[in-house]
């Protein structure tokens, strides 16, 4: 499943959001028996998270206050 979202964010905005909607969609996905791979390029970051089928969260946190999930910012690769 690839999922596309274009948006009139603003880069600051955009980089307050996808730290939210990853969170979001771990929830959802952990409840799964499956294994899933999520990323999120923002204008200038790019925030994504993986798990294998059984895996625990990884022990990197976000730091950001509210958020406490393993993601791994990674330098978009821009063509």
């Amino acid at each position: 499943m690839v999922i596309t979202l274009i948006s009139s964010l603003t880069p600051d905005d955009e980089n307050v959001c996808a730290p939210a909607l990853l969170q979001h969609f771990v929830s959802v996905l952990k409840e799964l028996p499956i294994a899933y791979a999520i990323r999120i390029e923002t204008s200038d970051q790019v925030f994504q998270h993986s798990e294998a089928v059984g895996q625990a969260h990884a022990a990197d946190v976000l730091p950001h206050p509210t958020l406490a999930l393993a993601v791994q910012p990674v330098t978009p690769n821009r063509h």
